[in-house]
């Protein structure tokens, strides 16, 4: 009885990681050689996370962060990090000061920084808040070319 008992403990603790890790999958990487690249990207907005690997907080968040990317809460909005200790050029750059920091990206401009919950349910709903924007800011523009294409 006690060694199935410790099979299914290890059983569960390995089925947690390999979820964890497919999760994890899902987050965008960018690095100093496809970040400027990526959220110039009109297509999309980014949430990204400025982390470094040693920070206690980052630690406790990448779960959550990978399970936010896995859930594809908006099509609209790509869940992105970045790893301030191997790319730090792009943090400089951006003004990361902490970690981790959470910042929005549309059209190749920083938004302001996400100060909400860090649970997957208050990211989750940041997120379709963005998603909504970024809908109404494309249709806008897809509003202000087709009166510019009419006044032609």
């Amino acid at each position: 009885m006690a060694r199935a008992a410790v099979f299914l403990v290890v059983a569960l603790s390995l089925l947690g990681v390999a979820a964890a890790e497919v999760a994890a999958r899902d987050v965008l990487v960018l690095d100093e050689s496809n970040f400027k690249s990526t959220i110039d990207d009109h297509s999309k907005a980014y949430f990204v996370k400025f982390f470094a690997p040693w920070c206690g907080h980052c630690k406790r968040l990448a779960p959550t962060w990978a399970e936010l990317a896995a859930a594809k809460v908006a099509p609209e909005v790509v869940v992105a990090h970045v790893d301030c200790t191997a790319s730090r050029s792009v943090c400089e750059e951006q003004e990361i000061r902490g970690y981790p920091t959470l910042k929005v990206f549309v059209k190749g401009e920083g938004k302001e920084k996400y100060s909400g919950g860090r649970d997957l349910a208050a990211l989750s709903a940041y997120v379709q808040e963005v998603a909504e924007d970024f809908k109404d800011s494309l249709a806008s523009a897809e509003a202000k070319a087709a009166d510019v294409e009419a006044a032609a």
